[in-house]
């Protein structure tokens, strides 16, 4: 990874189970929803596709120097994956192509 944008992206994915952690700590409250953030998971997924697509377009994935690309082929699926959970969290059904 050599760019901010690849370097921003990952750190966002990485935070996906953290972020779930807190929803899930909210819901533990004794008074259901009292401190749930309903929108913490959503927001987290406007932050991920919006570094995405920085990402996207600062950095090109299958013109990419060989070094580059496999790395981010990689990055992409693993945002496909982060993001596909994120939407299965929030009721949103994901579609394989548009």
């Amino acid at each position: 990874m050599a760019s901010e944008e690849e370097f921003a992206l990952v750190k966002a994915i990485a935070r996906l189970p953290d972020e779930i952690l807190e929803v899930a700590r909210g819901l533990k409250k004794e008074v259901w929803g009292t401190s749930f953030n309903s929108n913490r998971i959503t927001s987290y997924c406007y932050q991920l596709a919006t570094l995405f697509t920085k990402f996207y377009d600062s950095c090109p994935v299958l013109k990419a120097d060989p070094k580059f690309r496999i790395a981010r082929l990689e990055l992409v699926k693993t945002f496909k994956t982060a993001m596909a959970n994120c939407l299965n969290l929030i009721g949103i059904p994901v579609v394989e192509r548009m």
